[in-house]
């Protein structure tokens, strides 16, 4: 694919559980170097992080594609917006490929937290309000988000400090 496209290629391999049995893994550790070689960043999700004491892949299977499918559409719909006014710092499909330019291997975070809507119209910025929103709150805000996704479970186990790049979505 890299070489008949000019876009970036991306793989996104699920990691087998050890409850899986030997042949599985070895064949995941045989490949598992070729492909991340073969691809521009190769997204992991392993099976055994994500897995509860006793369940069963089976019984985890939703639970874990949905978890997986939450973190690969945030990533990569990120930028996407309707046709209303977009501010000047906002992230474009170029800020993620840029970060997923590594060549290696990628593990993603997540935390999430509900937001309050701007005031709309021109009246709204006239209005006394009770409490101005302070921009060190915001910023307090932004920093325990960002943290409770670092040290949220990884799609692979990983030390963040190793990371080359990180983006924040």
């Amino acid at each position: 694919l890299q070489k008949m496209y000019d876009e970036p290629v991306y793989g996104l391999g699920v990691l087998p559980g050890t409850y899986e049995g030997g042949r599985p893994a070895l064949n995941a550790a045989r490949s598992l170097q070729s492909f991340v070689n073969k691809v521009d960043n190769f997204i992991a999700f392993d099976n055994d992080a994500w897995r509860s004491r006793g369940q069963t892949i089976e019984q985890g299977y939703e639970e874990m594609n949905e978890e997986l499918a939450t973190r690969i559409v945030t990533l990569l719909a990120a930028g996407e917006v309707d046709e209303s006014e977009v501010g000047e710092n906002a992230m474009d499909s170029s800020d993620i490929m840029r970060t997923l330019d590594t060549g290696g291997v990628s593990s993603i975070g997540y935390a999430s937290t509900d937001v309050t809507p701007a005031k709309e119209g021109l009246l709204a910025n006239f209005k006394e309000t009770e409490e101005p929103q302070s921009e060190s709150t915001d910023a307090a805000k932004i920093k325990g988000l960002v943290r409770r996704a670092t040290n949220s479970r990884l799609t692979v186990p990983c030390d963040v400090s190793s990371a080359d790049r990180a983006l924040i979505v």
